[in-house]
């Protein structure tokens, strides 16, 4: 098995270079998501559910990682930049993964905050 870490790494720095596709090929078909704006239940519903976001992602910065059995929880600052300004929004994910893919992602953060760019 890879290590997740850099898996779910590679996950982000394909999703905020908006490389979808390559962030995509690192998740199982039935991959579930679970955040305060979406939920998805395969693979394609989630790619859907954040293409929109990806003209206003800017990066990320990892402040910590923790990794144990198939499980990667992951605090960082995701980085947009909208019209009404830029933010790093601090996120805590919490992925589970079958085999070298991600299999299940949660994420939490403060929706107001990132709201507050975005509407």
């Amino acid at each position: 098995m890879a290590n997740i870490k850099s898996t779910f790494n590679d996950f982000l720095d394909a999703f905020c270079a908006r490389k979808l596709d390559a962030a995509s090929s690192l998740l199982v078909d039935d991959f579930e998501f679970v955040g305060p704006l979406a939920q998805a239940k395969s693979k394609a519903e989630f790619v859907e559910k954040m293409r929109p976001l990806l003209p206003i992602v800017t990066g990320y910065r990892m402040l910590a990682q923790m990794a144990e059995g198939d499980d990667v929880c992951s605090l960082y600052e995701f980085c947009v930049e909208t019209p009404k300004g830029a933010g790093a929004i601090p996120m805590v994910e919490w992925t589970t993964f079958r085999g070298d893919k991600l299999a299940r992602s949660r994420v939490l953060f403060n929706t107001p905050e990132l709201m507050a760019l975005i509407s």
